[in-house]
């Protein structure tokens, strides 16, 4: 007999979010920019100078960072996590290029321009009032016509990724996302807290060339005959 009783979403508090992510923090390889963290950059370097300066916003454990200052960007970073900021800023301060890393909660005391701020994987995670928020405190941030690149799962189904506590008994997406975005829905968001969307791309980050660059061209291919979604969504909006 199932004695499992029907279970609650878990209430994702910026405590909980806090508590989740610093343990997340002690496992950097398995962010993901850590794992495409390059291949974003490598994206990014086609719309902005290097030598621009550009905020990571909820940056993690810094690979994105790392990868920004390596092709020579000017970086500064920020997250709700004050572990992935600490370790951020103990790797990175001696880098005359590294502008520092803070809390995101003390945005308010930012003082600096950016050409451009990357929001990898982000916006799954909170709901319209952190996002609001966030968006705001980009906006402020970025000078005019300053361009913002974010990526986010492509219409993830998340009861695909749903797990169970049987401590507290309630039933959370296993890397704490809360929401799914679709190239329109996303756009639409941005154009309505003062964006302008110039690109939208699906991609998958997981094909990788090095691997074989015949068998990335070959699903590549099938993907696009059969109009398949692919995982992996990227837009970039321009400030108004």
């Amino acid at each position: 007999m199932n004695n499992i009783k029907k279970t609650q979403n878990l209430d994702w508090t910026n405590e909980l979010i806090t508590k989740f992510w610093d343990y997340q923090s002690l496992k950097p390889e398995k962010y993901f920019t850590t794992m495409h963290g390059k291949k974003i950059v490598d994206f990014f370097d086609k719309y902005v100078d290097r030598g621009s300066h550009v905020l990571d916003y909820a940056c993690g454990t810094g690979a994105l960072t790392k990868s920004l200052l390596e092709i020579g960007f000017i970086v500064s970073s920020t997250d709700l996590s004050d572990a992935s900021v600490d370790a951020v800023q103990q790797e990175f301060n001696i880098n005359p290029a590294f502008k520092g890393a803070f809390n995101s909660n003390n945005f308010k005391d930012f003082n600096h321009k950016v050409d451009a701020t990357l929001l990898v994987e982000i916006v799954e995670h909170v709901d319209n009032v952190a996002l609001t928020s966030i968006l705001s405190n980009i906006y402020s941030a970025l000078s005019s016509s300053g361009l913002v690149l974010i990526t986010t799962p492509n219409n993830e189904n998340l009861d695909n990724e749903t797990v169970y506590c049987p401590c507290c008994e309630n039933s959370f997406h296993r890397w704490q996302h809360v929401r799914s975005w679709s190239s329109d829905s996303l756009s639409l968001y941005l154009i309505k807290h003062g964006f302008k969307v110039i690109l939208t791309k699906e991609i998958d980050f997981a094909l990788n060339k090095d691997l074989g660059v015949l068998r990335y061209y070959i699903k590549t291919a099938i993907n696009k005959f059969y109009r398949k979604k692919l995982p992996n969504l990227i837009i970039i909006a321009q400030k108004q």
